[in-house]
């Protein structure tokens, strides 16, 4: 007999392991600054597209670039070694407007070069490298690059640009799932836009 599933208290969540509105304005200002620098470009696209797309850090290392559309990217996750009820699917994940030119440049130059893997076939490990130097370089806390996954959940639903199932969609959640539900909707709005509006967008 299976054991029911257990819930997660509202009280029980950490809100410390979102990046709040000023962190993430921190980021994206010195993602244009490193962007500029030497060595950097692959660094700076992997934060950028972990919160422009909500993806798991072992699909970002195991993405092909044969299954990199225009706008968005087919999630074989019957090639990512994780546990069974994240095994054997495929989705679409939809690139989102900020990050699509930095997006259609990664590909072009994956396409030009013949590249197998978006990531150069990085494992996991060396990818939450790149984000923490990133994340170091902008004087913000360090953070893993799942909790980049729960901010971008987070930071869709309250600012109401996609609705629960687009977001459960982007995630790979299961439809009836109420993981969505659980971590991503009870995060009070005024610890996430402490000026009320998400004005990291600009500095995309």
């Amino acid at each position: 007999m299976a054991r029911p599933k257990k819930q997660l208290p509202f009280q029980e969540l950490d809100y410390d392991d979102y990046f709040t509105t000023a962190e993430l304005v921190a980021i994206y200002r010195k993602l244009k600054e490193l962007e500029q620098l030497h060595g950097w470009d692959d660094q700076c696209f992997l934060v950028r597209f972990i919160l422009g797309t909500g993806m798991r850090v072992g699909e970002v290392a195991g993405l092909r670039i044969s299954d990199c559309g225009p706008d968005r990217v087919t999630v074989r996750t019957s090639d990512i070694h994780t546990e069974k009820t994240k095994t054997g699917k495929i989705r679409i994940v939809r690139i989102m407007p900020e990050l699509l030119p930095h997006y259609q440049f990664k590909v072009s130059k994956g396409w030009q070069r013949d590249d197998e893997y978006l990531s150069k076939g990085m494992c996991k490990r060396t990818l939450q490298r790149w984000w923490d130097d990133v994340i170091r370089e902008a004087g913000v806390r360090s953070r893993s690059i799942h909790k980049g996954r729960d901010t971008y959940a987070t930071h869709e639903l309250a600012s109401k640009r996609l609705d629960l199932l687009a977001v459960k969609c982007q995630l790979g959640h299961t439809m009836d799932s109420d993981v969505t539900l659980k971590y991503y909707t009870h995060i009070p709005p005024d610890y996430i836009y402490s000026d009320g509006e998400p004005e990291w967008r600009g500095e995309a």
